[in-house]
Formats: C-alpha cells, structure tokens, sequence
C-alpha cells in the first residue's frame, strides 16, 4: 500500500470508504473537446459541483491524417475548472482543502511522452484515437498478436503510434522515457512525476498488443515488433490502485498559475486513471439519482438482454458480457472489439465507430463557414445547431416516391474499414437538396446506419440482446439524433430505452463518465474490497 505524507492512514480502497464524513472526491473526465468535473461527498454521495471547460484547439495538428493535441490546453481546461470550484460552492471558501482522492478518466487510445522528471516542462503533444497515420499498410507489417486473447493493434491504438514514430521519427522517442494516455501525464504531473508510470488494464487494452486474460502487455509480439527501449510501458496496475500522492514541490511551482494547487492536501491520493468508455458503460447501467450518485453496493448486477448506444464526439454501440475473451463469439465480427471491465468476470463488447457527434459537428462548422463565405457573415454555432433541430422537425416527411437521401458519413474511416474513401451521398433530389431539415435528419439515420454496419442486428441477437439504452451527451441533446436511433432499432425490432435529464438519469448533463467514475469507485470501496 502507498503512505502518503500528513494522511494519518495508509492508502488502501477500503480505508476511502469512508472514515471522514467530510472527505471529498474530484472526479476527472479528460475528453476530446472538454474537460469535464465533478466534485462529490463521500459519505453522501451528494454532487456539490460539476462544470465542464472545453480545451482549446491545438495548433499543432496540421499534418494530413494525424489528430493531436497540446497537453498544456488540456491542464488549463482542467485548471480553469478546479479554480471555479470553491467560488461557486456556498458555506465553505475551501472545498478543496477536503479533497482525500483525485479519480481520472477519458479518452482512450490516444499516447503522449513525457521526461519524467519534467512531465510538465518536457512533453510531447498528445497524439489522439482520432489519427490516422498508421495506414492499413503499415498495420499489416506489424506482427500479428500472439494469442487471441490479445487485442490487435490499430489506428489511433498507443502502441501502433509508438511502434510508427519508431519506424519513421526514431530520433524522437530518445528524448522522453515515460509515455502513457493524457490521463496518466495529469497523474504523473500531480504526484511529481516519480516511479514508473502505472496505467490501468483498461486503457492499456485500449493501445493494443494487451492480454486481456492475463492483464500484460503482449511481450512476445512487442519484440517481434521492435519496441523501442525509451519510452519505458507503463506498468499495468489494478482498478482503485493508488499510484502516488500529491507532490509538495509541483504544488507550490504550479501555484502561480493555478491557483487550486495550493488549496489541494498533499495527503491527497492519485488514483490509476481508467476508460471513459467504461465510466460511460457504469454510469448507463448505474443512473444517478437527482443531485446524489446512487449506491448499488457491488456495482450494476442486471445486463441481460441490454445494451447500450453512446454517442459523444465518437459513437459506441454494445453490451457487457461475462464471456472470455478468447472464445469465439460475436467479438469474431471485423467491426467488433473487447475491452475490460471493472472485474475479471466482465468485459465490454462494442462496436467503436470514430464517427459521432464529431461529424454532426462538423457539419455545423460547415454551413457556418458557407455562410461567411457567400455574405461575409457568420452564423454563431449554437444558432446553427438550434436552426437545424427546428428544420428537421418541419422538413416533409420521406415518401417511396420521395425517400431522404442516403448518407454515409464517414469523415474519418473506420479502424475494421482498411478503406479511404470518405463518405457519401445517395439518392439526392431536388426536393431533398433544398431542405436542410431533410439533409440533417439523413445525417443523423446515416450515423446510426454506420454503427450498425460494425456490429449488425444479427451480432446483437446472437448476444441475446432485445433492448438498447440510448445514452451520451450527443443523444441527450439532439432529439433528432435520438429519434433516428430509436426508428432505426425499432425497424431492427429492439426496443429503445432513451435516458435523459428529467427522466431515468436526472445527472448533470456533462458528467457521464465523472458520474461512473465516482459510483464506481465509492460502490468498490463501500464492498470493501482492498488493494493489491
């Protein structure tokens, strides 16, 4: 167990669960687009904050095919959050001050590098699940995992980034020995950086070449493959682990910029960062109740015949399951992956499409640049999206002799693709070309038709699936979009479960994974269950 300085206890799980009645937990969701923030009672489970930031766009992605950002943007969206958070919490100027446990999660895949001894002063960008540097071609000369229990390198896959910059920059990686996901740099950051880096098996599983059975990195394909000694892999950790406490000296060096810094107990302890997805997935099958994160002792206990639909900047489309991961399954689907859980027992199937509600918002970005570019004008985004839900509910409805257009909108191509080709339009008339309710409406079908063509209405009924939860932040606020779900599953012959504000999930709109994140860790912790 890890000791932390001025903490009175060691800093085992079962010691969180909860000996202060005034401990406190801040719970950190490291998006695409956004940070997001929760700050919750312990005992309580009640939320006394939550707030999202987006994170500035970089201005290093300018190479064709490659998606990165800076992690400097993503620690001022964090910081411009954190520093918010005493002013607007009435009755006590130092909300912060109680905080016994940092939680992370967020976005998978995606790898950064750092010096360990300098992760803030000498990091590399983030280069994200949205790059497609590693073409089909390259991922066919990687070696082929060694087991099938093994998850495949792909594009935007940590591992298949490395081993690419160790095959075309190689220069590059000698300058840093620690590497892992934006979460684990916001980890190594707070704790100053020492010791081994040590990621969860779930964002490991989520760079490739991971036994899932074994929870270890792939050696034997890792070899074959050519891993570079510097960066050193991350050591794989367990769910809850501890992986240091506050570092004293980064504390006082940030305080001059950010000001929660200095506010933070140094006693506070850092816990190994984990998936959004997952997060996601709990906060689904473990809705929160209003303003108070519900307990189920042991966590969710009822997936049969559900699965669940997310849609944030990407789209995911499955269902837990207790089966291993080497028996042949509906995971034999090309557009089909496996990832872990929160216990041995449990995976997660899913389809992961890379296109979501990124395409709904660039087509937003497009029409709003159209716009200035014909008047010298430009259209604000809200009003555009708020625009476009009123068209969709006006436009004519489809007709056999005057169907909507076929829309395929694959911006980015699909990992289990291989292709290049982009999307596509089908079937446009002129009655449909001139309404942009109509355009819209087919974009949104058009995003669920993709997500099942990874993982199709036989795969899902072969799994003994009957109902899909349709959840995200995308869903939540694009009735659209969510009519265009449950039509389509409706057609499929599945029933369509829309959680939303006000409904089964009354939750603050911006904190799925926060939400799981939190229920997760205080359901494990009130079980008991200790630490390795």
């Amino acid at each position: 167990l890890v000791s932390c300085p001025n903490s009175g206890m060691s800093a085992g799980l079962e010691q969180t669960a909860n000996k202060s009645a005034d401990a406190l937990l801040l719970c950190i969701d490291i998006g695409t687009t956004a940070v997001k923030l929760l700050l919750v009672e312990s005992a309580t489970r009640r939320i006394l904050y939550s707030g999202s930031c987006n994170i500035e766009a970089s201005p290093v992605s300018t190479a064709p095919r490659q998606s990165v950002m800076s992690l400097h943007s993503i620690l001022a969206a964090f910081s411009n959050l954190a520093s918010k958070i005493d002013s607007n919490i009435d009755g006590d100027d130092n909300m912060l001050g109680r905080v016994s446990d940092i939680l992370l999660c967020g976005q998978m895949h995606g790898i950064a590098m750092w010096r360990s001894e300098q992760p803030l002063a000498s990091c590399s960008e983030l280069v994200t699940w949205q790059d497609g540097r590693c073409s089909l071609e390259f991922l066919q000369s990687l070696p082929a995992p060694s087991r099938p229990e093994v998850v495949a390198p792909k594009s935007g896959f940590g591992l298949a980034t490395l081993l690419w910059w160790q095959r075309h920059q190689p220069d590059r990686l000698a300058e840093f020995d620690a590497c892992g996901s934006a979460m684990d740099w916001l980890a190594a950051l707070l704790i100053g950086g020492s010791g081994s880096v040590r990621m969860s098996g779930q964002l490991a599983a989520s760079w490739g070449y991971f036994d899932l059975a074994g929870q270890r990195w792939d050696a034997d394909s890792l070899a074959a493959a050519g891993l570079p000694p510097r960066p050193r892999l991350p050591d794989i950790a367990p769910v809850g682990h501890v992986v240091g406490c506050l570092s004293p000296t980064l504390l006082t060096s940030l305080a001059s910029g950010h000001a929660w810094a200095g506010r933070l107990p140094s006693s506070c302890r850092v816990r190994v960062p984990l998936g959004d997805l997952q997060c996601v997935v709990y906060s689904v099958y473990a809705p929160l109740q209003p303003s108070r994160l519900s307990s189920t002792s042991t966590g969710p206990a009822d997936f049969d015949g559900r699965a669940f639909l997310n849609f944030g900047t990407s789209a995911q489309l499955g269902f837990l399951t207790s089966e291993p991961p080497q028996q042949p399954s509906v995971r034999d689907h090309a557009g089909i992956d496996c990832f872990p859980f929160f216990s041995p027992d449990r995976y997660v199937l899913l389809a992961a499409s890379l296109n979501g509600g990124n395409v709904l918002a660039e087509f937003v970005q497009t029409l709003a640049d159209w716009q200035e570019q014909l008047t010298g004008q430009r259209c604000p985004s809200e009003t555009v999206w708020q625009r476009l839900q009123v068209l969709a509910d006006e436009a004519e409805p489809a007709s056999a002799s005057d169907p909507d257009p076929l829309i395929s909108p694959t911006l980015l191509d699909e990992r289990c693709g291989g292709g290049t080709q982009g999307g596509s339009v089908l079937g446009l008339r002129m009655s449909s070309c001139r309404s942009l309710g109509r355009l819209y409406r087919s974009l949104c079908l058009g995003l669920i038709n993709n997500l099942l063509s990874l993982c199709p209405p036989a795969a899902l009924r072969q799994a003994g699936i009957d109902r899909i939860i349709l959840a995200g932040s995308a869903l939540r606020r694009n009735a659209v979009l969510r009519r265009a779900a449950a039509l389509r599953f409706d057609e499929c012959q599945f029933q369509s479960i829309v959680l939303e504000d006000g409904g089964a999930r009354q939750q603050p709109a911006v904190a799925d994974g926060a939400a799981g994140l939190a229920a997760q860790f205080l359901d494990w912790a009130a079980a008991g269950r200790g630490e390795s």
